[in-house]
């Protein structure tokens, strides 16, 4: 899977699906979902939840679910994925509010995107170089230490 951060959207590339997260939506192969239901497309499967104002984006790819938390995002709107159990994957705005509640929930790979991503993780004691591109494999999923990928 490589992800893709360019005008402040994420593009993500898996097998035959290529995708784009933005905060408004999801976009794959030019079909847009822009609000709260469930989708599929691609064998990528897609649920968007609203909370407040605020759409949050759960996918499911390759068996892994990823959760995408867009710019504006705040951590009393993530009491609505409180029951998911897997969160294998999570993009979120470089962000310490949200920082506190989404290091709970033990992801296999954590993804801050934005400007202050790699200052963000710096003060998170991680030492990753931030970049526009990066690539995740199964093994990532399967280790037990968190993988930290800063883009933007």
């Amino acid at each position: 899977m490589n992800l893709n951060f360019k005008n402040d959207h994420i593009e993500i590339h898996s097998g035959e699906a290529n995708f784009v997260l933005n905060p408004e939506s999801v976009v794959i192969d030019g079909y847009v979902m822009d609000f709260p239901g469930e989708f599929e497309r691609r064998g990528v499967f897609v649920e968007i939840r609203e909370s407040g104002s605020n759409l949050l984006y759960v996918v499911t790819l390759e068996g892994k679910t990823l959760i995408y938390l867009p710019e504006g995002t705040t951590a009393e709107s993530l009491e609505t994925l409180r029951d998911l159990n897997n969160k294998d994957m999570v993009i979120f705005p470089a962000s310490e509010s949200l920082w506190k509640t989404v290091e709970t929930w033990e992801a296999s790979v954590v993804v801050p995107f934005g400007a202050k991503a790699a200052e963000f993780l710096a003060k998170l004691g991680q030492t990753v170089e931030k970049s526009d591109t990066a690539s995740v494999k199964a093994s990532d999923f399967e280790s037990e230490v968190t993988r930290f990928i800063a883009l933007g």
